[in-house]
Order: C-alpha cells, then sequence, then structure tokens
C-alpha cells in the first residue's frame, strides 16, 4: 500500500426493518476481502428516552457500534458477523502499532450507505460520529476518521488541481432569522483564508441571483457556505433541507423575508457549473440532516453531483464552533493533509475548547421530528466535535498533489541540502546530518563570522547546541525533537519496537568494535555507501553511528540521539537517548526538520525546491 493512500475499512450499511440492519465488509487494509451479508441489531429499535438524560447519548453510541462491530460472544446474533468486528479491530491495532505519533489518522472508516440509494431508509440518519466501544467515543480515543457514502453513482474522475485552491467564501444572514454575527464570522474567515495564502472569492451577502452566479462561473475549489440552514417539512417525503439566503426581492422593507434554496436547486447549480468544486464546506445548521431519503439533505444531495468531499452539520451548531472547526479544517488543507485529517483535527480543536454546539430544545422552529430528537429528547446535549459528517466520494487529497517524499532546501546562495518526508508526522528531516562545510559557510555568512569556511562533507561536529539551534533557525528549521528524531528513524519500518534500522541484531556500522577503535568520522554519502543497512525506507540515512545528533526535550533542553564512531555500537538503538557533554566534542553533530508551517515560509522565501527526478 501507498504511504500516500489512507487504510481504508468500507462496511455497506442497509436497513431491513425496525430490528435489523444488513452489514457487509467491502474493504478492509488486511486484503482478506469481502464478507457475506450480515444481520445485526437496528438501533432505532431500543427506546432511548426511558434511559437517563446523562446516558442516551453514550447508549446511542454503544448500539451504533454493536451494529457494526457487535461480538456474538456477548449475545445471540449472526455468528458471520464477527468476522468484521475482529478484523477491524485487528487492523486498528497494526495500523496503530506503526504509528508513532499520538496525533496521526491511521484509519478511515468508510460507512456505505449506496445500497439503501432511493429508499426509505432512517439509518441514514442516524449519529455514526457517536460511535461508543465501551471505553469511550472512537472518534475522540481513537485514531480513526469516520466517513460516510451515500451515491449509488459510478465513481468520478478526479483532475488535478494547481495551488493554491481558490475559495468562494459566501454569507447570508436574514434579517428576519436570528442573528448570529455573521460579519464578523465571515471577517475572521476571510483573514484566516488570506493569511494561509489560499485565493478568495468574497460573496458577504448570499442572495439566490448572486450566489447561483458565483457557483456557476467562479471556478472555485472550495465553497464554503456561512448561515442559517434547517429541515423542512415536505408532503412527499417528509424532510427537505435548505439554506435561507438573503432577500432578493424585498429589499426596501425593515425586516424582508429569507429567501430559501433548497438541496435539489444548490445541486443542480454545483452540476452546471464551470469547474465542479472539490469540497463544500457547510458552516450552517442542520445541513447532514437527513431522514427518509437521503437525497433530500443538503449535504447528501451534492455528493451525486461531483463534488468529491461534503462537510457539514448534523444539528445546530455555535458560531463560535463552527468558525473554529473551519480554521482548523483550512491549516490542515494548507498543510498537505487529506479532507479525513483536517476534520478530524477540527474534532480535536473543538475538543479541546470542551464546547457543546447544540440542544435539541433550542430550535427555532420545531416542525420536524428529526431522528435525533426523537430518539434523544430535548435534554440532551450534543458536543460539538460530533455534530459534522464528512460525506467522502473521493480518495480525500481534493485534487492536491500528495506531498512530495523528497525536497530540497537552500541554506546558502549556492548550496542545498536534501530532506526525506516522514509520513508518520507529516514533516520533513534532513537526509544526511548537517556538514562541516555547509554548516560553516552558512553560519559565518548568517552570524557575521569570519574566517571560518571548510568545505568538508564529514558531518559537522565540535559545536555548541546553541550553534545548533541557531544554525537550524538560521536555515528556517529546527533542531527535532528526540520524540521526533525518533519517529524519523523507525519511518517506513513496520515494527516499530525495532532497535536498529536494519532489524534487531547488530550489524556493523560506523561505530567503535573491540579491537578496531573508530578515529574519526566518516564523510556523510560515503558513510550511507559503507553502510547502506544504516538508513531507512524513507532514505534518513547515518541513523546509528558517525556523530551523535542533538535533539531537543520537552523543556527544550539538549539531548543526543543515534549515537558516535566512538561509541560501542551494540549499547546503542534508535531508542537510546542521552544527554550531552558540557563542552563540544568531535563526536557530536546534528540534523534539521521542518514542519509544513517552516515549509510553506520557506516556499514564501524561495527556500524550498523539489528534487528532480
Amino acid at each position: 500500500m501507498s504511504d500516500q493512500e489512507l487504510p481504508t475499512f468500507e462496511i455497506e450499511v442497509e436497513e431491513k426493518d425496525q430490528d435489523w440492519l444488513r452489514v457487509r465488509l467491502i474493504k478492509a487494509p488486511d486484503g482478506q476481502g469481502r464478507s457475506g451479508r450480515c444481520l445485526t441489531p437496528n438501533p432505532y429499535r431500543e427506546n432511548y428516552l426511558g434511559i437517563a438524560p446523562d446516558q442516551r447519548l453514550k447508549t446511542l453510541g454503544q448500539n451504533l457500534h454493536n451494529s457494526l462491530f457487535l461480538n456474538p460472544a456477548s449475545k445471540p446474533y449472526d455468528k458471520k458477523y464477527n468476522e468484521i468486528g475482529e478484523r477491524f479491530w485487528k487492523s486498528y491495532d497494526e495500523l496503530r502499532s506503526k504509528t508513532v505519533e499520538a496525533n496521526q489518522l491511521c484509519l478511515r472508516l468508510l460507512l456505505d450507505f449506496s445500497a439503501a440509494a432511493g429508499n426509505f431508509e432512517k439509518v441514514l440518519a442516524l449519529p455514526w460520529e457517536f460511535l461508543h466501544d465501551d471505553q469511550g467515543f472512537i472518534l475522540l480515543e481513537k485514531q480513526v476518521s469516520i466517513t460516510r457514502q451515500t451515491t449509488g453513482k459510478q465513481r468520478f474522475e478526479f483532475q488535478a488541481i494547481e495551488p493554491p485552491m481558490k475559495v468562494l467564501l459566501a454569507c447570508a444572514e436574514p434579517k428576519n432569522l436570528p442573528e448570529f454575527g455573521g460579519a464578523k464570522f465571515l471577517a475572521a474567515m476571510k483573514s484566516e483564508i488570506e493569511e494561509i495564502g489560499l485565493e478568495l472569492e468574497l460573496l458577504p451577502n448570499a442572495k439566490l441571483n448572486n450566489f447561483k452566479d458565483c457557483v456557476e462561473q467562479s471556478g472555485c475549489h472550495i465553497i464554503h457556505f456561512i448561515g442559517h440552514g434547517e429541515v423542512k417539512p415536505s408532503s412527499a417525503t417528509g424532510l427537505e433541507s435548505c439554506l435561507y439566503l438573503e432577500s432578493s426581492k424585498y429589499e426596501s422593507l425593515s425586516n424582508p423575508p429569507s429567501d430559501p434554496l433548497y438541496a435539489k436547486q444548490l445541486s443542480e447549480w454545483i452540476t452546471n457549473a464551470r469547474l465542479i468544486p472539490k469540497l463544500i464546506l457547510f458552516s450552517s445548521c442542520q445541513t447532514a440532516v437527513s431522514d427518509q431519503y437521503f437525497e433530500r439533505g443538503m449535504a447528501h444531495a451534492l455528493l451525486d453531483s461531483g463534488v468529491e468531499a461534503i462537510v457539514a452539520m448534523q444539528a445546530n451548531v455555535h458560531p463560535e464552533d463552527a468558525e473554529n472547526f473551519a480554521k482548523a479544517i483550512y491549516q490542515s488543507l494548507q498543510n498537505q493533509h487529506r479532507i479525513d485529517e483536517a476534520v478530524w483535527v477540527g474534532r480535536q480543536q473543538l475538543k479541546k475548547q470542551g464546547q457543546s454546539g447544540f440542544e435539541l430544545s433550542a430550535r427555532s422552529k420545531p416542525v420536524v421530528e428529526a431522528p435525533l430528537k426523537e430518539l434523544l429528547g430535548e435534554e440532551v446535549n450534543l458536543p460539538a466535535w460530533g455534530l459534522p459528517i464528512l460525506l467522502l466520494n473521493g480518495d480525500g487529497w481534493l485534487g492536491q498533489a500528495p506531498p512530495p517524499d523528497r525536497i530540497l532546501w537552500q541554506v546558502t546562495d549556492t548550496k542545498t541540502v536534501e530532506m526525506v518526508r516522514i509520513p508518520e508526522g507529516n514533516y520533513y528531516i534532513d537526509k544526511y546530518p548537517v556538514t562541516s562545510g555547509i554548516y560553516y559557510n552558512e553560519f559565518a555568512k548568517v552570524q557575521g563570522i569570519s574566517g571560518k569556511t571548510d568545505s568538508g562533507d564529514h558531518p559537522v561536529t565540535n559545536i555548541t547546541f546553541e550553534q545548533a539551534t541557531n544554525f537550524a533557525h538560521s536555515t528556517g528549521r529546527h533542531l527535532p525533537k528526540g520524540e521526533e528524531w525518533q519517529m524519523a528513524a523507525r519511518s517506513g519500518i513496520p515494527d516499530k519496537n525495532q532497535r536498529y534500522p536494519w532489524g534487531n541484531e547488530y550489524r556493523q556500522c560506523h561505530t567503535q568494535t573491540q579491537g578496531d577503535p573508530r578515529r574519526n568520522t566518516l564523510p556523510v554519502q560515503v558513510e550511507a555507501k559503507t553502510y547502506p543497512h544504516n538508513r531507512n525506507p524513507r532514505g534518513m540515512c547515518g541513523i546509528i553511528g558517525n556523530v551523535a545528533e542533538f535533539v531537543v526535550d520537552d523543556q527544550n533542553k539538549p539531548k543526543l540521539c543515534g549515537g558516535s564512531f566512538m561509541d560501542s555500537g551494540k549499547d546503542l538503538s534508535i531508542d537510546t537517548v542521552r544527554n550531552p557533554p558540557q563542552n563540544p566534542t568531535s563526536k557530536i553533530g546534528f540534523r534539521c526538520a521542518a514542519t509544513w508551517t517552516e515549509i510553506k515560509q520557506g516556499k514564501a522565501g524561495g527556500k524550498v525546491k523539489p528534487v528532480e527526478g
């Protein structure tokens, strides 16, 4: 599996009747193929109103979990079904063991409702984002993205886009509806989008005519709507979803009525657009609510129009929560994350804030007995982190090119260093330790030190921790934390407990052995050719031996990783972290790392270039 792919566990879900679902495993990272269709309990079968209000959401989450991953050892349901739960958790545990960083998404749970297309199925409206495994809500406790798919049509061909992405930011705050601070929200999002370098088309007073023109003619990759959304009763289906735009007919009135924009209309606009957007983001209440037919939900109706991803809200959301969530989305996309990862990061941001975004009793016009209200009653608050849903019909990259495996970082007017990507943490690290020639040329230039030049390819040594730190910062980067260095050293290696880059048994590298003391470092490229096993699959070279490397701990104090030519190789491992001596020595060097924020700044300054070939 490519490093650019997010492992996906796809489960087809459809409703048999009010008591039973049919579920089937379609695809799994273990490569073992599909499962048979299994009958599992429908979460609607339980009366949640008979449970204490503070336990209703957890109980619903447990029943949602059981409907996908029920263990028949505890309940006498279909024995085949145990295969799905066992395979999911086994896949998760294996992938999690390879993902060192706690904030790194490792698995996509894709719930496929396409078998329900055109059918009357309330299971589509269940809040699957609140899956609870008896220990906690999966979206909070596990490194899992919960994603939905409802389209039954053939997958679309998605074309790559040239950065930067272009955003149509539209806002509507009709005067006859409750105020939510639209102008402030719009200004905050405008500032965020411009600050991270995305192109912006602004529509501050969205009406039916100007919003239609922008959608069809703007050629934007992202459409972001800020405003009121609602589900409305329909004699034909029981539910229709709409956005409320500002009046285009009664602007002269002091309190003009709002104009509803229905899901079907917006879907037609997008189908006719000059450029079908990659992502639609709704900072609007109830835009993910669907009941009997998913085509009537605002978000669900758009997936078949060719949009790759839709992010919407399955209940009423507080404006501050919606703003903070959207900011996290944009920052993550700018940092070359998939939309799954961006939504996951946004949820974590809402979790940190601890705000509850919704009260069922707070709906201004509770004319529709929506499933959440039916199930949970008016006393239950839904936490903000679980309100967004992600509908996906693609690989999640939104047409962006995945991050390159290697980049060149210009550290002087004439010299560059190669950096390799560490996908487990989504950052880059130097392929080799910084050399003496590059260090002194750059350091002398930046710091104004005269008389120090060296063109050597040996690792730079005999420097202080402060000098290494200054060099890293002067080139727009940073010294890696110990955890970053260790993650980088193990990147691409299946066994994250492995002692050495090549395995668990010691092999000779450029370190001291009995009767054969090393007297000096090797040039970095000579070391890489002499000991090719002392590198990882990403291309990070000279991991154990040659020079010990400065890293920083959580208090920004100096530590050492990697060991040197003067150390006994058998006493070293990737896990080895030591305190440095007080004075500079000939056995300590360093390499630099770069986050996406640093890369963005480096690109703006012309320091970052792609590796040719």
